[in-house]
């Protein structure tokens, strides 16, 4: 890659070029990256090699959406990714659809996620609702299967402007069990 500068920036007329060309261009290895999908699934039908499919893989460029295309092949081609070696391994389970194919751009599969903003008082405030609320789950054994710490949830409830209530059955046979242990210790 060349090492970017402010000299290589560009602006007005020259910037407005680069876009519309960049346009062009992606359309264009889109198309291209489709007719050589669908000719590495006619090719894998023809001869089950994976070769073509797995170099077709390794030629897509950074920052092209490689999940789309992985989810377009596994759908069409009678093959299967293997996340562990990250290539297509042959799919004896799987028949080739190429006509399907042909009909479906790669593009359309695996959309990238929507952006999200994240929002840390938000995040936290459900902690400390979510936190509350297992605290006074009425199931014993729920009870002690919860990990909350009763001083940092006040706390945190502080720090956010929430006042922490919770309801808390004193189990008096216990403790009463644990002051007589106690007692009979320092005798």
């Amino acid at each position: 890659m060349k090492t970017l500068t402010l000299a290589n920036l560009l602006s007005g007329n020259d910037l407005v070029k680069a876009i519309k060309s960049i346009s062009t261009r992606g359309a264009k290895l889109d198309n291209d990256i489709q007719i050589a999908a669908c000719s590495a699934i006619q090719n894998h039908s023809l001869h089950f090699s994976t070769n073509m499919i797995n170099d077709l893989m390794k030629a897509m460029p950074k920052g092209m959406r490689v999940n789309a295309l992985i989810a377009f092949i596994e759908k069409y081609s009678g093959c299967s990714w293997n996340e562990e070696s990250k290539e297509f391994d042959n799919n004896p389970e799987k028949v080739a659809d190429l006509e399907s194919a042909m009909l479906d751009h790669w593009t359309e599969h695996k959309p990238e996620p929507t952006f999200h903003a994240f929002d840390l008082d938000k995040v936290l405030l459900q902690a400390i609702d979510k936190a509350i609320k297992a605290k006074n789950d009425p199931d014993a054994k729920h009870q002690q299967a919860n990990k909350i710490d009763m001083d940092r949830l006040i706390a945190l409830g502080q720090l956010m402007g929430v006042k922490v209530e919770v309801e808390v059955e004193l189990d008096l046979p216990a403790i009463d069990m644990e002051l007589k242990a106690e007692l009979k210790a320092v005798a």
